[in-house]
């Protein structure tokens, strides 16, 4: 049975937060972008600048998360260009990412219509960068953590061969009722079993545990800035940033309400022998896909309402939409990219409650859905790499 992947969800602190907002390893939303690799002053604009215009005046810092992997030190960031987003006619508005409180409405009444907009939307156009960096002291201690992995595989290796030793001359051992002349030779080797042993306990193939040191190889590490460093954007900041507790998304547990004769048994005696059951669903409408998607993205974000961010590295996204999504390769190393993160509809509540909704003029989607190299690469020349970014409309 396939175990359900783990999704790490990022909520935003209240007041009381002391996490330092200017620290590349602080994951928040909104504020200023914290630079994690130290590069030159005059290239940070080729690197931050928009990928449409060229150009950071109308640049901003959407979500800036610390998402370590193997034993890479990663800092992603997630910004938005006021300039260049893309015009929409009317839609469905069915559900508005900037709720109140960053609330999302339940959204399971029968046949209901999305109310339509009376004015054309847009959509944001927004784009990302993974920074990173090889965390040597972390590797060295998965180095010694697999070479006292592979002594205690030895310790068990030798302490099987004496067992196994010690069992062939046990006076207690049934021999088959086969007698031998006393003093008798018997051929036995009792040096092959436990070398094959030895060495399957070594092999990665069949101790994962190793696997880290076998693939991994140790590379260099790059200068980083200090706290405060900040990318020179100039588009509208978002708030002065929120730090973001990260938990592993809860699970709901199922209720079991019994068999539908259970059920009318216990209307029954509550109600009296009138009672009846509506045995119809919601999935038994005419519910279209699309409408299905919409429904089960509303119910997930519901469970935390206030979730701005979901990582699952390799996971499968939480989609708002049925639309094909076609992820190239990476450019610097050819490698698949893998879903990593999104962002979701109530960030943008929390990024323009200061100002109101109706003022709201730059933010609009319903998620933002990022994709990384699966390789993780990285070299000195590329300290901000981009990333492939997928947008989705409002709903």
């Amino acid at each position: 049975m396939k175990t359900e992947q783990k999704i790490w969800l990022g909520v935003p602190q209240g007041k009381d937060a002391t996490e330092d907002v200017l620290d590349p390893f602080t994951s928040k939303v909104g504020g200023h972008a914290a630079l994690f690799r130290d590069v030159p002053n005059e290239a940070l604009k080729d690197y931050f600048g928009c990928p449409k215009c060229g150009l950071v005046n109308h640049v901003s810092l959407l979500a800036q998360l610390y998402a370590p992997l193997d034993c890479y030190d990663r800092v992603l960031y997630i910004l938005t260009c006021a300039k260049c987003g893309v015009l929409c006619g009317p839609s469905a508005t069915g559900l508005h990412p900037s709720l109140p409180k960053g609330r999302v409405p339940a959204g399971n009444k029968k046949n209901t219509t999305p109310p339509i907009s009376s004015k054309p939307t847009s959509t944001s156009f927004c784009f990302a960068l993974r920074s990173q960096n090889f965390n040597s002291c972390y590797y060295k201690e998965m180095v010694e953590r697999a070479e006292q992995e592979r002594r205690a595989a030895e310790e068990r290796a030798g302490s099987k061969r004496r067992d196994c030793g010690n069992m062939l001359f046990q006076e207690e051992a049934d021999w088959d009722d086969i007698s031998e002349p006393c003093g008798a030779d018997i051929p036995i080797d009792v040096t092959s079993a436990p070398t094959q042993m030895e060495n399957s306990e070594l092999d990665p193939q069949s101790d994962t545990s190793l696997l880290p040191l076998m693939t991994i190889k140790e590379e260099p590490s790059f200068a980083l800035c200090k706290s405060g460093c900040l990318a020179p954007l100039k588009g509208c900041t978002f708030t002065n940033g929120i730090p973001l507790n990260i938990f592993i998304e809860p699970q709901v547990k199922k209720e079991n309400f019994g068999s539908t004769e259970d059920q009318l048994r216990e209307a029954q005696k509550k109600y009296g022998e009138g009672a009846a059951l509506d045995t119809t669903s919601f999935e038994e409408d005419d519910e279209s896909p699309v409408e299905r998607c919409v429904r089960k993205y509303v119910e997930r974000v519901s469970r935390v309402q206030t979730q701005c961010v979901r990582w699952s590295p390799d996971g499968e996204p939480l989609r708002s939409s049925l639309s094909v999504i076609n992820v190239p390769l990476c450019p610097l190393c050819g490698a698949e990219r893998r879903f990593e993160l999104q962002l979701t509809s109530p960030l943008v509540y929390f990024l323009t409650m200061h100002k109101g909704e109706e003022k709201n003029d730059t933010l609009h989607f319903s998620n933002v859905l990022l994709y990384t190299c699966r390789k993780n690469c990285y070299s000195e020349a590329t300290p901000y790499a981009q990333e492939y970014v997928v947008v989705e409309e409002e709903i």
